[in-house]
């Protein structure tokens, strides 16, 4: 397929190693990150859960404090059952996940597409990296998880983390240029640029004139993206 991508490039890469390998192979392409990273909700007040989704509470042990391990709730991000055969009850219950990370002290995950949102959300997030992450390998996150608190066996949180009161996310500010590049992508782009503005991926306040700006900015990233 790499003719047909080069007819359509720049391609974008939601993670740096996807990246790489497009432009080893000739490919123009440019880190467009993940969709997930615009999403955003009202301003909530926080009710103090720690979240646990998805990690084995084994795979934790030495890395969570027992007392925060006792007050944790543990969920699953896997829709089961009929549940997951109603398209509208899908949406619903995914809304309504959303908001309970929004409201959470600290969420501790394994999975790319709770630990993005939880950083768009301004919900603190521990990403709890492994050989066989849900959904894939660990290459997929390559330049996403620079903007989580992480896990991994050569990188352990700091001693003093406030468990209490979890600092938030690291690199809030490059967090948001990359979310405003997505936003200038996803505008510029004929097919997604309707369905992104539906979705509040494009601000709903931006004028017409910002938007022009916008792609202009996007088409010179887009030629130079190093």
């Amino acid at each position: 397929v790499a003719k047909y991508l080069k007819s359509q490039a720049p391609i974008g890469a939601r993670d740096t190693k996807t990246l790489k390998f497009f432009r080893d192979n000739g490919i123009p392409a440019v880190f467009s990150a993940c969709m997930t990273m615009t999403l955003s909700l009202p301003k909530l007040e926080r009710d103090n859960k720690v979240l646990i989704v998805d990690v084995e509470l084994e795979d934790l042990k030495g890395l969570v404090p027992g007392k925060i391990l006792g007050q944790s709730t543990f969920l699953t991000q896997k829709l089961l059952g009929d549940d997951a055969d109603d398209n509208i009850l899908r949406f619903i219950l995914a809304f309504e996940r959303l908001l309970e990370y929004s409201r959470a002290r600290l969420v501790i995950t394994n999975r790319l597409h709770v630990a993005m949102p939880c950083v768009a959300l301004g919900t603190p997030v521990i990403f709890v990296h492994g050989k066989a992450l849900p959904g894939g390998g660990g290459n997929r996150m390559d330049g996403l998880d620079v903007f989580m608190h992480q896990v991994k066996d050569d990188q352990p949180l700091p001693i003093d983390f406030d468990w209490e009161k979890p600092p938030a996310n690291p690199m809030e500010q490059d967090f948001k240029k990359q979310v405003k590049r997505i936003q200038q992508l996803a505008t510029c782009h004929d097919g997604i640029s309707d369905s992104s503005r539906k979705f509040g991926v494009v601000p709903a306040d931006w004028t017409a004139g910002e938007e022009e700006e916008a792609c202009t900015r996007e088409s010179a990233w887009s030629a130079n993206p190093n």
